[in-house]
């Protein structure tokens, strides 16, 4: 189960073929984001950084190294809103 769930992750954020991708550090996360969403992953980075603040206290723990989230906006995945 682990493999087939590992494949759909793979498959449903693997970029189109000459898509860039840039990467936005922050302090505690790395944003990976394609060519014209800058301003997008500047928002979603604030706002990791903002919850990071927030729930590191309150669990009194801090994931080691720097959490990567990957933006993508090529995918045909219903979202169960139509």
């Amino acid at each position: 189960m682990d493999a087939v769930l590992l494949l759909l992750l793979i498959s449903f954020t693997t970029p189109p073929p000459g898509q860039k991708f840039f990467t936005l550090e922050t302090e505690h996360f790395l944003v990976h984001y394609p060519e014209g969403e800058t301003a997008l992953a500047e928002e979603t980075a604030s706002l990791a950084e903002t919850v990071h603040r927030t729930l590191t206290p309150r669990f009194g723990w801090s994931p080691r190294g720097k959490t990567r989230v990957v933006i993508t906006t090529h995918t045909d995945i219903a979202n169960g809103t139509a």
